[in-house]
């Protein structure tokens, strides 16, 4: 059975729109950058999938004071907010690309949740991983 579940704390960033400057074009900003490679960081020695894979990620992004008080819950509660999930997501799979599979089309199943991290957590992005055939 090929699982694997991986834990990337900081504040999640997502993949901005590619921008036209002249002659190029530039993908990527210094954060989403750093993102990535904190998650590739984080994949580490995970295994490398050769054939379908399912992900489920789940994004903890950082909870406004005004959500901290005693009366709110203690875990992490939904963030329907800015940035969207589908631009997180994206991301989190051009960073695993090469690394967790060959290509992101690899993945047939992604299962996608957004909230504020629970109080005494911190930001990040919870990465499951489980090979088609063992879903």
């Amino acid at each position: 059975m090929t699982r694997w579940t991986v834990i990337v704390e900081g504040v999640p960033v997502a993949q901005p729109r590619p921008r036209v400057y002249g002659t190029h074009t530039v993908s990527d900003s210094k954060k989403s950058k750093a993102w990535k490679d904190e998650v590739a960081w984080a994949w580490g020695a995970g295994p490398k999938y050769d054939g379908p894979v399912c992900l489920r990620l789940t994004f903890f992004m950082p909870r406004p004071k005004r959500l901290m008080r005693k009366k709110d819950p203690d875990k992490a509660i939904p963030a329907p907010v800015r940035p969207d999930v589908d631009n997180l997501a994206k991301a989190v799979l051009d960073a695993l690309e090469g690394l967790a599979f060959d290509n992101d089309s690899q993945v047939v199943g992604l299962d996608l949740r957004k909230l504020y991290h629970g109080k005494g957590d911190p930001p990040g992005v919870l990465i499951k991983a489980i090979a088609w055939e063992d879903a």
